[in-house]
């Protein structure tokens, strides 16, 4: 907290010379939970206690480690802490609990006196204690990550709060309300600024929620314009010259120099970012450009054809959501789903001549060829597979889209030579059918004699029997 959230409150302790930090501002209300404090740090110490004993000994140590392989098939040894490092606390009793019964054991042969016995309340208070601690070490983790902002400590705080309402402890309600006071002291508006820049509609929408937890309370919309406003102010940038033009500009010279920069400086992210080459975008680029393209009008201007195909080599090489585009592109997510069909659209009428299937035995003997001198496989003319492509059920269908995967899909099936290039695509079969059905619909679209049964017609050569490898 001290390192994520700045501090605005005159009442946040302070820290004095010797390094300890000053509570008395703080309201004295827990004094109960000092005195649960004081019971926790006892178990915690004859923990330790037990440890060092192991640690110390090698002779018990090996007793241990006995009892530990027969229960559990390997060597497991207990984990002292560190006072330097806070997360090997609830290592210690994470490794301690785990390994209880082995621990019981050994005190029981060795006869120890009682200082070293832990009994079953003491265990369940230590499990209640680890308990209490998962929640806060993930958030510890998470916060320390390089990419952490506000944002995420505010995700991840409530998060940590929530799993320690959830125990309902009364160790997990002390750390949840003395987490609660830390927050308060150390929230600022900032963390609410950040949040309504990156999704206004939801900002609003989450405004005007009445179970949010009142640590993480929301300001106003016109209180955060005037946090922005004061942002900007700070940093001498004329807010007044800030209007609608100017964030377009700034727009557009984003979109011009996000990938023009990469391709100077590593081409291979480039590549990686697009699933190809700087050339292969630009000639493809010229190709469809005459079919994506449209007129500027007097409202505004239209978006540039480079654009709007790389945003959707963008979409079919990840995945990315529309959201996800419209932040990485500052292009509106509606505009990306009218746009993306019509450059996928366009792509594949301009790249048709690039997948043909053999129509001529000269054409079928090559690929023959290959598959024998590439690959030492005889008379293939093609590898074929489909993959299912996952769906919702289309309305008043039944199972005919269920497919033995037990989900709802189309199958994109594909036949390709000995060199990876597809000879033949089909996209759209329903998802019940098998390959052997999709591959009987090719019989119209090629030049073959009997393609059930596998003969392929050569003209006036040999017919080979023809192999298929799925």
């Amino acid at each position: 907290l001290d390192v994520i959230y700045s501090s605005n409150n005159e009442n946040i302790p302070k820290v004095t010379n010797d390094g300890v930090e000053d509570f008395d501002n703080l309201d004295n209300e827990d004094e109960d939970f000092d005195n649960e404090c004081d019971v926790v740090d006892e178990f915690i110490v004859t923990t330790n206690t037990v440890v060092i004993m192991f640690k110390r000994s090698p002779t018990k140590n090996m007793l241990l480690l006995n009892y530990v392989k027969q229960e559990f098939g390997k060597e497991l040894n207990l984990l002292l802490d560190c006072r330097t490092r806070w997360s090997s606390l609830s290592i210690m009793i994470e490794r301690f609990i785990q390994l209880r019964s082995c621990i019981s054991k050994v005190l029981i042969d060795l006869e120890l006196g009682s200082d070293y016995w832990i009994t079953e309340d003491e265990f369940n208070i230590l499990s209640e204690i680890d308990r209490a601690l998962q929640p806060i070490k993930l958030a510890v983790e998470v916060l320390c990550r390089q990419d952490s902002n506000l944002r995420t400590a505010e995700i991840t705080l409530r998060f940590t709060i929530d799993k320690l309402q959830l125990q309902k402890t009364s160790l997990s309600e002390k750390l949840v309300s003395s987490l609660s006071v830390r927050i308060k002291q150390r929230r600022t508006n900032l963390t609410s600024v950040f949040i309504y820049l990156q999704n206004p509609s939801k900002y609003l929408y989450d405004l005007k929620d009445t179970n949010v937890n009142e640590i993480f309370s929301l300001p106003s919309k016109s209180r955060i314009i005037k946090e922005m406003v004061n942002l900007l102010e700070r940093e001498d940038v004329d807010v007044g010259g800030l209007d609608r033009g100017c964030c377009v500009e700034m727009r557009k010279e984003h979109q011009k120099n996000l990938l023009a920069e990469i391709a100077v400086e590593d081409p291979e992210s480039y590549r990686n970012h697009l699933r190809m080459s700087e050339n292969q975008f630009e000639e493809l680029s010229e190709k469809v450009k005459s079919k994506i393209e449209k007129q500027n009008t007097i409202m505004r201007e239209a978006l540039p054809s480079r654009l709007k195909l790389q945003i959707t080599l963008r979409y079919l090489a990840t995945g990315d959501t529309y959201g996800t585009l419209e932040a990485l592109y500052r292009v509106p997510r509606c505009s990306i789903g009218r746009f993306v069909p019509e450059v996928c659209k366009a792509i594949w009428e301009v790249l048709e001549e690039y997948i043909k299937v053999p129509t001529t035995a000269e054409e079928w003997k090559v690929i023959m060829e290959n598959y024998n001198s590439l690959w030492n496989f005889p008379n293939c003319c093609g590898a074929m597979d489909g993959k299912h492509v996952v769906i919702r059920c289309p309305a008043n269908t039944g199972s005919e889209y269920y497919n033995y995967k037990h989900t709802f899909s189309i199958i994109l099936f594909a036949i390709v030579d000995a060199n990876y290039n597809f000879l033949y695509l089909d996209v759209g079969t329903n998802g019940r059918a098998n390959d052997a059905s999709v591959f009987s619909k090719t019989q119209d679209s090629v030049d073959t004699e009997n393609w059930n049964t596998g003969s392929i017609n050569l003209g006036k050569m040999e017919k080979y029997k023809a192999w298929w490898t799925s």
